[in-house]
């Protein structure tokens, strides 16, 4: 018998069920019934048929559901139909050859559009699942500048990067120009940035970006504006012990843990 070491509802679980668990209210109330079909579909209908050995990421758009798996080499990318579970596409192969992929990772969703970027190589690409039919470096790909350890797109030339800079955590692409934008949690200036080094997620309907941190549990929401980030609300849930010699954070004597993961639903935002 098959082996079966996670199954896509230990996925599920971590984006829709830490939805339920700590949740932030943003703008208007919803009942958990309501929650978006994507969700609950894919829960329902792949949940016992799909299998794999180590997870990556994984995205619901309106129509696919597309999983990263960072172990398969010859297929990073396996996209399945979000109604019936279908597989229809295996692609994406990472090397160091003509058309592969040295560091891939999925980004986030619009409709149907997936990015799927390259932090090592520092280039991208914003395509149609739906017309998806191999994913491979090539011209098409966008080159940028930013440092891709985090990125969220709103649009082909509206972007934004997180490289956990000294004086900046974000960097806004808009139409050629990098824009430096967001503030640390902690107002004081400390240089070892993987104090600060977290998640970023985005919502394209409402222009929201949510900032989490991994080693300080911190959760911070800022409106996207065309040119700028506004930061309109911030939580620090449990104050750390710290402190700062020489511009160097050092943690108190219990190691404070921030966020795994962060998703969206319509009017929440969930955090494990």
């Amino acid at each position: 018998m098959k082996k079966k070491v996670f199954s896509v509802i230990g996925v599920v679980a971590i984006s829709v069920v830490m939805s339920f668990v700590v949740l932030i209210f943003v703008c208007s109330c919803i009942n958990t019934t309501n929650l978006p079909r994507s969700e609950l579909v894919f829960k329902k209908v792949i949940a016992d048929d799909l299998y794999t050995t180590f997870p990556g990421n994984l995205r619901v758009t309106s129509n696919h559901i597309v999983l990263e798996n960072p172990f398969d080499k010859d297929a990073f990318l396996q996209i399945y139909d979000r109604q019936t579970g279908k597989e229809i596409l295996r692609t994406g192969t990472i090397g160091r050859g003509p058309g592969e992929w040295n560091s891939p990772r999925i980004g986030n969703v619009i409709n149907d559009k997936i990015a799927v970027y390259d932090a090592d190589l520092k280039q991208f690409i914003i395509t149609e699942v739906n017309t998806m039919s191999n994913i491979s470096i090539s011209d098409s790909i966008q080159k940028t500048d930013l440092y891709l350890s985090k990125f969220v797109f709103l649009n082909k030339s509206h972007y934004i990067a997180a490289p956990w800079k000294e004086t900046h955590p974000f960097e806004m692409f808009v139409n050629g120009q990098i824009i430096p934008c967001g503030q640390y949690p902690f107002k004081i200036k400390v240089i070892n940035a993987d104090c600060f080094q977290g998640i970023i997620q985005v919502h394209p309907q409402r222009k929201l970006l949510v900032y989490a941190t991994f080693q300080n549990p911190y959760i911070a929401i800022y409106q996207i504006d065309e040119d700028s980030l506004k930061l309109i609300w911030e939580n620090q849930f449990k104050l750390p012990q710290y402190s700062v010699v020489e511009n160097q954070l050092r943690w108190g004597s219990e190691q404070p843990a921030g966020a795994s993961d962060v998703a969206f639903t319509k009017d929440y935002i969930g955090h494990s």
